[in-house]
């Protein structure tokens, strides 16, 4: 929606001098996931899952490459993770998640993928 000179925005602040005409189109971004937890053994856990962000092209120019933060593009990740129970109130897990991004959500990336790992040991009260 256009704003013009003297709309009150959030905290009541008065804009003077407005120009929102570069985002012509609302900006939506969807997001997906879905996971599973298996028990391999009554102390041994697997959990995985996998996460999608969507977005569309809303700059004042339709596109889909990585050509600018407005452009259409989504994000994929990929995650693993073991759980090991070997106290009563501990655990230690070990685990990787692979991201990878595209289009408008890959501007200003130098690398496009992403490998994380992590590893850990919790106490449970």
């Amino acid at each position: 929606m256009p704003l013009r000179a003297g709309s009150t925005d959030i905290g009541g602040y008065t804009l003077a001098f407005v120009n929102n005409s570069a985002f012509v189109h609302d900006k939506i971004i969807q997001v997906a996931w879905t996971g599973a937890r298996y028990a391999v053994t009554p102390k041994v856990d697997l959990a995985a899952g996998y996460y999608h962000y969507g977005q569309n092209s809303f700059g004042a120019k339709s596109c889909a490459d990585a050509s600018a933060a407005t452009c259409s593009g989504t994000l994929n990740a990929y995650s693993l993770v073991a759980d090991y129970r070997f106290a009563r109130r501990f655990d230690a897990y070990l685990g990787v998640m692979y991201s990878e991004v595209a289009g408008g959500l890959a501007a200003g990336y130098l690398h496009t993928d992403n490998i994380s790992p992590t590893t850990g040991v919790r106490f449970n009260f």
